[in-house]
């Protein structure tokens, strides 16, 4: 026999001659099968295709994979090339956080992880190929902070005289440690120059608001407070 891939061969016994083995190159092979012996040669021929397994690939950025960021917010898109005859990909269930979901594009071989993550935790995902041969895998991590919880007092009174002058004041405290977090204070006019510390103290009646970013994960929140002006009894 003639014309077989690598890792296929031919065995003849009791008058029987078999080809059989696992092919270890893709592509086709025409072949061609000969008697010997006996009068005259008789052949036969045939062909053989061998399918290459499917690949998988990460088509996005380096690192694009390994993702850190806040919750409710969305991943950077993470993208795989799917090769040798995969026709999709699944994302093995519970590996991804909530939010995350994979599409396969069949025009481009292009499978898509994207989405608003909804869940905290350390996610790590595994994406698989569909159709083909064999299959293919790759893994990937997702890591989801939550945001740090922001209360202010709510109800507060700043005491306003006759003309509406303010004559006292209104202490605003977040409760939080100044070594984990940033603070920002701002009115509905702006931010407020030098407001940075975890309390602030409110000369005027108003709407007052402090960002609050955790100063290892950059995740922020924000609250919002009304200090009412009061007149003093007449």
């Amino acid at each position: 026999v003639t014309g077989l891939p690598t890792g296929i061969s031919g065995s003849f016994a009791s008058g029987v001659f078999t080809i059989s083995g696992a092919a270890t190159q893709s592509g086709t092979f025409p072949y061609v099968v000969t008697t010997v012996g006996g009068c005259g040669v008789a052949s036969l021929s045939g062909t053989i295709t061998i399918n290459p397994n499917v690949t998988i690939a990460l088509n996005s950025v380096l690192s694009s994979d390994n993702q850190r960021l806040c919750i409710d917010n969305p991943i950077a898109p993470i993208t795989y090339l799917l090769g040798n005859g995969a026709t999709g990909a699944t994302l093995v269930s519970g590996t991804v956080p909530v939010g995350i979901s994979g599409s396969y594009n069949p025009l481009t071989h292009i499978f898509t992880i994207s989405g608003t993550v909804q869940e905290v935790g350390v996610f790590n995902y595994v994406i698989s190929t569909t159709g083909g041969c064999s299959s293919a895998s790759l893994t990937g991590r997702i890591i989801v902070d939550p945001k740090p919880v922001v209360r202010l007092p709510q109800g507060g009174f700043i005491c306003v005289d006759e003309l509406g002058s303010p004559i006292s004041t209104y202490t605003l405290y977040t409760g939080m440690d100044s070594s984990m977090y940033d603070f920002e204070w701002s009115t509905t006019t702006g931010v407020i120059a030098g407001a940075n510390g975890p309390s602030y103290v409110a000369t005027a009646p108003g709407i007052y608001s402090v960002k609050v970013t955790n100063k290892v994960t950059g995740c922020d929140d924000t609250a919002q407070a009304l200090i009412a002006p009061s007149l003093p009894p007449s």
